[in-house]
C-alpha cells in the first residue's frame, strides 16, 4: 500500500482494520481461556477461571509493552520506506523479527522463575494461586510466537 501518495482516508481505514482485528482476537483469546479453564479443570472450576482473570493484568502489561516496541520498529521501517531505502527496510524487518524471537524466548525463560514472586505481589488468594501460577507459566511459554505475531502485525 502506497501511503505516501493520494488520499489518506481509504488507506487509513485499510491500515487500521488489522489493528482492530488484533484487539478483537485478543478478547476472543481471553474468552477461550476462561471457557477452557472452566470446562477442563480437574478440581475447582471457579479457582481455575479466577486464575485466568487474576493473570490478565500481568499478561496485558507484558503484551502492551512489547506491542509498543513492535510499533517502534514500524517507525524505523516506515522511515526506510519513505526514503525508498530497500536495503534499510530489509535490515529493519529482519532485525524486528529476530528481536521478537530473542525477547520472546528470554521472557518465556525468565517468567518461569518470576511468576510466583510477581503473583505474590498481587496477593492472589491461596486457593487460586496454584492455578494462576500454572496458567501464567503455560501462557509465557507461548511468548516467542505471540511476540513474533505482534511484531509481524506491526510490520
Amino acid at each position: 500500500m502506497d501511503m505516501l501518495n493520494g488520499s489518506l482516508w481509504d488507506k487509513i481505514l485499510k491500515f487500521s482494520m488489522p489493528v482492530a482485528a488484533t484487539a478483537i482476537l485478543e478478547q476472543f483469546f481471553t474468552a477461550t481461556d476462561v471457557v477452557i479453564a472452566g470446562n477442563f479443570a480437574n478440581s475447582d472450576r471457579t479457582a481455575a477461571m479466577a486464575a485466568v482473570g487474576t493473570d490478565l493484568p500481568i499478561i496485558g502489561m507484558i503484551i502492551f509493552l512489547f506491542l509498543g516496541i513492535a510499533l517502534g520498529s514500524n517507525v524505523v521501517i516506515a522511515q526506510s520506506i519513505g526514503r525508498r531505502d530497500t536495503e534499510g527496510v530489509k535490515k529493519a524487518v529482519h532485525t524486528a523479527v529476530l528481536l521478537s524471537l530473542i525477547i520472546g524466548i528470554a521472557v518465556a525463560v525468565f517468567a518461569q522463575f518470576a511468576v510466583v514472586p510477581i503473583l505474590g505481589l498481587l496477593e492472589i488468594p491461596a486457593e487460586v494461586l496454584p492455578s494462576a501460577v500454572m496458567y501464567l507459566r503455560i501462557y509465557f511459554l507461548g511468548m516467542p510466537i505471540i511476540l513474533l505475531y505482534n511484531f509481524e502485525a506491526a510490520i
